[in-house]
C-alpha cells in the first residue's frame, strides 16, 4: 500500500488498508515493510520514529550487518533485533545459484526452503513481533524475498485475500527500479540478471500455494510450526481492525 517518503530508503511501505476475507482491514502504524535502512540521514530516522516506529527487526545475514550497519542499533528508544532469515552461507549459495538457475527456479525455491527449512527462526520472528508495542519495522537488504515472505505470512494471518498478497509482493519492483544503488549494481555488474530484481506473481505464487495446499491456511502454517494461539492471537490483534462479519 502506502510507501513512505523517505530520503535514503525506496521501498518502506505500509501493511496498513488492505481487507480482509472477515470484513476487517490491516491496521496502519502497526506493521511496515522495508529494504536497507544503512543510507538513513538523521531526517529519515525522525520520520520513522515520529511515525511510530518503535521496534526494528533485521533480517539480514551476519555478512550483511557487517558491511552495511542498521542505523537502528545504536538507538536506545528503538527495540532492534537482528533475526537472520538466511545464513551467510545460504546467501552465498544462492548468489552462486544466480548465474545458472533462471528466476522462475531460483526464487520460488527460495522462499520455498524459507517456509519449509527455516521454521525455527521464523517463529523466533513472530514471537519478537508478539512482543512489541508501537509500530515495527522489519526489513532485509533489497525488501523483496526475506522481507517478502514475512510480508506475505503477515497478511496471510490477517486473512487478505490472496490476490492482494500477490500484489503486496508485486510493488516491490517498482521501486527498486527507483532506487539509485541497485542501478548502480546493476551497472557495475552487467552479468547480474536484472529478472532476479523484479517481484512477478510466478515468483511468489508457489509458496503461497504450497501454504495454502499443505495446510488450509497461513495460520494453520503458523500453528504448525510452533507459534501458539495466544501469539497469532496478539499478532492479529495488531494487525487488524475493524468488526468481523458473521461467517
Amino acid at each position: 500500500m502506502v510507501r513512505l517518503p523517505l530520503k535514503n530508503a525506496y521501498n518502506v511501505r505500509e501493511l496498513g488498508g488492505y481487507p480482509t476475507s472477515r470484513g476487517q482491514i490491516t491496521k496502519h502504524h502497526s506493521f511496515l515493510r522495508a529494504d536497507d535502512l544503512v543510507n538513513l540521514d538523521e531526517k529519515d530516522i525522525d520520520y520513522l520514529s515520529s511515525y511510530g516506529v518503535t521496534a526494528i527487526v533485521d533480517l539480514r545475514s551476519t555478512l550483511e550487518l557487517n558491511s552495511h550497519p542498521n542505523p537502528f542499533s545504536k538507538i536506545d528508544e528503538v527495540n532492534y533485533i537482528n533475526i537472520s532469515l538466511m545464513t551467510d552461507e545460504a546467501v552465498s549459495a544462492d548468489l552462486t545459484k544466480v548465474m545458472t538457475d533462471k528466476p522462475e527456479q531460483l526464487l520460488p525455491n527460495m522462499y520455498l526452503e524459507m517456509v519449509k527449512g527455516n521454521t525455527e527462526v521464523l517463529k523466533l520472528i513472530f514471537e519478537y513481533f508478539a512482543e512489541q508495542d508501537g509500530c515495527i519495522l522489519f526489513h532485509c537488504a533489497a525488501g523483496k524475498d526475506r522481507t517478502g515472505i514475512v510480508a506475505m505470512l503477515l497478511l496471510g494471518l490477517a486473512e487478505v485475500e490472496r490476490q492482494d498478497i500477490i500484489a503486496n509482493y508485486m510493488l516491490t519492483e517498482v521501486y527498486l527500479k527507483e532506487n539509485p544503488f541497485m542501478k548502480q549494481a546493476t551497472k557495475h555488474y552487467p552479468e547480474f540478471p536484472v529478472e532476479l530484481m523484479y517481484s512477478k506473481p510466478a515468483y511468489i505464487e508457489p509458496v503461497i500455494d504450497y501454504i495454502l495446499t499443505t495446510y488450509g491456511s497461513v495460520e494453520n502454517y503458523l500453528l504448525y510450526i510452533g507459534i501458539s494461539k495466544d501469539i497469532l492471537a496478539s499478532i492479529k490483534n495488531k494487525l487488524v481492525v475493524g468488526t468481523l462479519q458473521p461467517q
